[in-house]
């Protein structure tokens, strides 16, 4: 997949060195799940998205400008407990402020309605995350819920094919 300035592909093996300096960057995954990785996990978890590659699963792509070919981010769209879809990302600090942050949203949303089928596609954000609020606000979504784990509470945001969040539809 593409867009203006990026590429959205499977990973290969010679984007191992980039993924694990972006899993064990605390700015970069301050917000992300249970935060920063150490080494020995983010290689194992850059090793399992070849196991999933080899089990058929998709969805899982590594991000990289499209003029200098370099690896900026990670990007999935991915099932939830509930049935719903919700679209992760994570982009590397020098990719911050371009805008790449929308840019790839619209694609993982599109993507999740077009290639999916999916009614709704959402995305879960850490209530202290503006920045990222804001990207999904400008991906016409809307909070929809709130749901806590063991890290605490945090916001969950739709969208549906329309262009509204569903709980407008609900309305």
């Amino acid at each position: 997949m593409t867009t203006e300035r990026l590429v959205l592909r499977p990973y290969d093996c010679e984007d191992e060195a980039a993924i694990v300096a972006l899993l064990t960057d605390p700015d970069v995954m301050r917000f992300v799940g249970d935060g920063v990785f150490a080494p020995d996990r983010a290689r194992r978890v850059f090793e399992k998205v070849f196991v999933l590659y080899e089990r058929g699963s998709w969805g899982v792509w590594a991000v990289t400008e499209r003029e200098t070919d370099r690896l900026v981010g990670s990007a999935e769209i991915k099932p939830r407990p509930n049935d719903e879809w919700e679209i992760v990302y994570i982009l590397g600090k020098d990719a911050w402020g371009k805008g790449y942050a929308t840019e790839l949203g619209r694609e993982l949303v599109r993507y999740g309605f077009e290639r999916l089928a999916l009614d709704c596609v959402t995305a879960t954000v850490d209530y202290a995350n503006a920045v990222s609020i804001r990207v999904l606000e400008k991906l016409g979504m809307r909070q929809i819920g709130e749901e806590s784990d063991e890290l605490g509470t945090y916001a969950v945001f739709g969208v549906d094919r329309a262009g509204r969040s569903p709980s407008e539809v609900m309305l």
